[in-house]
């Protein structure tokens, strides 16, 4: 990302209309999808048979997360407002959190 229209480097080299670059680095648990984060967690196959409270993690810290009983795997649930805030409009965009169920060995 960069910001425009900044005066020219006192160096003289750059462009004259690049003010500051920002560069992004990835999280390895979470994948952006613009103001969204989308975040697949685990749950034991005991939690999701008879239902429970899982921990999620987010850009501010972690959030419990109810799991209803007969929740299936690669299902999905939204926790609002718990994405990145957008550059383009106001408020925050959504984190969506798939479930992956792990089996006992």
């Amino acid at each position: 990302m960069t910001i425009r229209s900044g005066d020219a480097p006192l160096s003289g080299k750059g462009n004259s209309s690049d003010l500051v670059r920002v560069n992004v680095a990835a999280l390895k648990i979470f994948r952006r999808q613009e103001a969204n984060l989308h975040h697949a967690t685990r749950i034991p196959v005991h939690v999701v048979l008879l239902g429970g409270h899982i921990r999620v993690p987010t850009l501010d810290g972690h959030v419990d997360a109810r799991v209803r009983s007969g929740t299936q795997h690669g299902e999905e649930m939204v926790l609002r407002n718990h994405g990145v805030s957008s550059v383009s409009r106001r408020g925050k965009g959504d984190l969506f959190v798939s479930f992956v169920v792990q089996f006992p060995r």
